[in-house]
């Protein structure tokens, strides 16, 4: 699954993917750029860089919209494993005929969108997979990962954490959060040890 596509590039190299493990690729974008921003996610500082993003509808649309999408899916990529979905997350995802995923790969730039995906695509995650994020530089989308009463109220569940957070160009690429619920982790995986310093011989 991909959500936030722009003009076609990663879709290309994850419907490559997908053709060489038999799987197939849904794209979810608008198509036609951001939708409104709520008030307050409008700005999205980015600190390290004294820096800031400011959201507006519309942003990131592609010329020639769904269609010059496919062109470009059609040229570098495989475009017979793609199904594309085109609307907000918060109309389409909801609605869609897929129940399992095993990757998800977001880059949705607002809160709410963020939270669109998670809230529809979260529970038919497969345990163990991958839900990337894009937003990484974002401390807003972010501390979403972490926040325990959003994640009880919208999925019943525990928030899973997030990896590969960072601020500034040199490190904003991409994020990510597994979903494995502690009961698969005590389970199937592995106990550890934390020593720190003991068992060093410091003569």
């Amino acid at each position: 699954m991909e959500c936030g596509c722009y003009a076609g590039a990663s879709t290309a190299n994850l419907s490559l993917a997908c053709h060489l493990v038999g799987r197939r690729l849904f794209v979810c974008d608008s198509f036609k750029g951001l939708p409104k921003p709520r008030e307050d996610e409008k700005y999205t500082t980015v600190r390290d860089y004294n820096a800031y993003y400011y959201w507006q509808e519309g942003e990131f649309s592609t010329e020639g919209g769904l269609a010059q999408v496919k062109e470009n899916v059609s040229r570098f990529g495989k475009i017979e494993v793609c199904k594309f979905e085109e609307g907000y997350y918060r109309d389409t995802l909801k609605v869609m005929d897929n129940d399992s995923f095993v990757l998800i790969f977001e880059d949705a730039d607002l809160v709410s969108s963020v939270q669109d995906c998670l809230k529809h695509l979260w529970p038919k995650l497969q345990e163990g997979c991958i839900f990337y994020c894009h937003e990484p530089f974002s401390f807003d989308v972010v501390s979403l990962f972490f926040n325990k009463q959003w994640w009880k109220e919208n999925l019943n569940a525990d928030p899973p954490g997030f990896v590969g957070s960072g601020c500034g160009f040199l490190v904003k690429g991409i994020g990510y959060a597994r979903k494995l619920s502690k009961e698969y982790v005590f389970h199937h995986g592995k106990r550890m040890m934390h020593i720190g310093c003991k068992g060093f011989d410091e003569s």
